[in-house]
């Protein structure tokens, strides 16, 4: 109820610009799916800018149209959620002569991260990147057996990118 109470006096002189920390703290599930419905509503339909900070990264990624990760006072991304996509993880790549299929990929521009007889990772930015080094293994002899990737959630990409 103080988390409420706190939200509602916020919005009290309909401020252009609301500041919480932790906004979810303290609420049951049907409390937090609320205040969630609140914030976006306050978002759009009042034009109102809402800064939080949360360590609850799955509500972030529900609520968040843009993200910032902070890592020891340092920056290390600010941008929409979208934009992560560049950070999420390598193509896993299962073909026949993984190491000559390394080369391949690594002589027409990408970023072979792992390879070895026959499992590659590949470094891609773009989901059209599949489709492409697909192409070009097959259009060089190469079989391709497997094309995966695994699809991460904000708290997965924050773990990477502060810990790596």
């Amino acid at each position: 109820m103080r988390q409420r109470l706190g939200l509602a006096l916020a919005w009290l002189g309909e401020p252009s610009l609301m500041m919480l920390d932790e906004p979810a703290n303290g609420l049951d599930p049907t409390g937090i799916r609320e205040l969630r419905g609140h914030l976006q509503q306050l978002a759009h339909d009042h034009n109102v800018t809402i800064f939080f900070s949360s360590h609850v990264l799955n509500e972030v990624e529900q609520v968040a149209d843009c993200i910032g990760i902070i890592n020891r006072g340092q920056l290390l991304f600010q941008g929409k959620p979208q934009e992560l996509q560049r950070y999420q993880a390598p193509l896993t790549v299962v073909a026949d002569r993984g190491f000559d299929a390394a080369a391949l990929l690594k002589a027409n521009g990408w970023r072979v991260l792992k390879d070895s007889e026959n499992l590659l990772e590949v470094q891609i930015s773009l989901d059209a990147d599949i489709a492409a080094i697909n192409r070009c293994l097959l259009d060089n002899g190469l079989h391709v057996y497997r094309l995966e990737r695994r699809q991460e959630t904000l708290e997965d990409l924050f773990i990477r990118m502060v810990v790596n």
